[in-house]
């Protein structure tokens, strides 16, 4: 038997091999992050998160679903930095134009202080349609951002901190091969009085080649309204501008809106 008679054969198990082989990193990853908590002697602070969007824009500029989703999870982090975040993403409709809003996604990473700088580095793994099983066509991401420690004052109150942010991408189902994308934006923070607080996020960044779509630059804003209630509930609203500065495949700029929530367990 040659081997490519061998390959033909044995597809099937090659790929179920391989998603067996993501499964069990996905595992390793959640044990480990347990096994250091256990370590540590100390619980995890956990956070759950969500918000109801008018549509889904991945990061590449692309729209993931036209219509609206539901989004959320939960952050389990430790005093050391360590976290782990859980999240997913489902449609409110399921006619077949909407079914791309649907993802699960795994991150562990570590967040803290290192000279002058805060950073924040981990992986992810980016679980998409179909989200019923880990194949070649989920996505990988190594990804690491930077940011001042302090960040900068402006006038009394209100904070601009600068950030940069890199991320290399991995699908071998989909041809994706150490494709980096790059980031460069601004957060900045407005306090407004009575727990009121007003965000918001700059960015530019670069999307390589990826399928159906050439490397271009796209643009990003969002404005975030937030009020931090007594009983530790924070809820909001949330209005995002992607904006690619070259028409391409289906980058398109796009308005998004949205209603969040948060809080502590």
């Amino acid at each position: 038997m040659n081997s490519s008679t061998w390959f033909f054969k044995n597809t099937d198990t090659l790929r179920k091999g391989t998603k067996m082989i993501r499964l069990l990193c996905l595992l390793a990853i959640i044990f480990s992050f347990n096994t250091f908590a256990l370590a540590e002697g100390l619980k995890p602070t956990t956070y759950v998160y969500g918000v109801a969007k008018s549509a889904y824009v991945l990061g590449s500029g692309s729209v993931g679903s036209p219509n609206s989703v539901a989004q959320g999870g939960v952050t389990f982090s430790w005093k050391s930095g360590f976290y782990l975040d859980l999240w997913g993403s489902a449609p409110f409709k399921s006619n077949n134009d909407n079914h791309f809003g649907k993802e699960t996604d795994v991150t562990a990473g570590w967040k803290g202080e290192m000279g002058g700088l805060k950073m924040d580095a981990g992986i992810a793994h980016y679980n998409l349609y179909p989200v019923s099983k880990l194949d070649s066509f989920d996505l990988t991401d190594i990804f690491g951002e930077i940011s001042p420690r302090k960040a900068w004052v402006v006038g009394k109150e209100s904070t601009v901190t600068p950030f940069f942010r890199a991320e290399i991408l991995n699908s071998s189902g989909r041809g994706v091969k150490n494709e980096v994308v790059g980031y460069a934006g601004l957060y900045n923070n407005i306090p407004l009085g009575n727990s009121w607080s007003l965000d918001q996020k700059f960015q530019v960044g670069h999307q390589p080649k990826l399928p159906g779509l050439s490397p271009g630059w796209n643009g990003y804003y969002k404005l975030s309204l937030s009020r931090a209630l007594s009983n530790k509930l924070t809820v909001g609203v949330i209005a995002e501008r992607y904006q690619p500065f070259g028409l391409d495949g289906d980058r398109v700029g796009k308005n998004v809106y949205g209603i969040t929530f948060g809080f502590p367990i």
